[in-house]
């Protein structure tokens, strides 16, 4: 569980703003930009923050999750994993499809690094789109500005204590 607002600047590291503290280390410094609320930052791989192992955040602990995000993509070329979050690697993640699932810029979940669902339908290049993965037991949803858009079954995280990113890849 942690809430990143991302408004802190280039090289600086990122607030948790839950009770949790898990920080967000930047790697490579991701630059400084304006966000859909406030700041935000441009993530340019190999640009990522790291967030250390913590018990909060371990995927493989809950049945129930969700992860969203305001994201912005202007082009995915040269792009092939552009990640949003991820537990690990890919143990449990939201990006956005490049290459691999033939339509780019669909809301993306990876489990296990083996398993991999995708939304319907692809997000809008140079806008703001909010990107919702609400994972169950059994189902793992998306959701596009708010609209549900596809679903499929979920798969469980099977590796504990993992560090986690936001951003990055190749």
């Amino acid at each position: 569980r942690g809430i990143w607002h991302l408004k802190e600047g280039t090289g600086v590291a990122a607030v948790d703003s839950t009770s949790n503290a898990n920080t967000a280390t930047p790697v490579d410094n991701p630059p400084t930009s304006t966000g859909k609320i406030g700041g935000a930052l441009t993530f340019a791989s190999p640009d990522r923050l790291t967030i250390a192992a913590a018990a909060a955040l371990d995927l493989t602990t809950y049945g129930n999750w969700t992860m969203s995000a305001w994201v912005k993509p202007t082009s995915y070329t040269g792009v092939k994993w552009p990640t949003i979050y991820s537990y690990g690697l890919f143990r449990a993640s939201m990006g956005l499809s490049v290459q691999e699932a033939g339509t780019d810029g669909r809301n993306e979940n990876w489990t296990n690094d083996t398993t991999a669902l995708h939304s319907t339908t692809a997000v809008t290049l140079n806008a703001w789109n909010y990107v919702t993965i609400s994972r169950t037991a059994t189902t793992t949803s998306f959701y596009l500005n708010g609209s549900a858009d596809g679903s499929g079954t979920s798969t469980v995280s099977t590796t504990a204590g993992q560090t986690s990113t936001i951003g990055g890849f190749a």
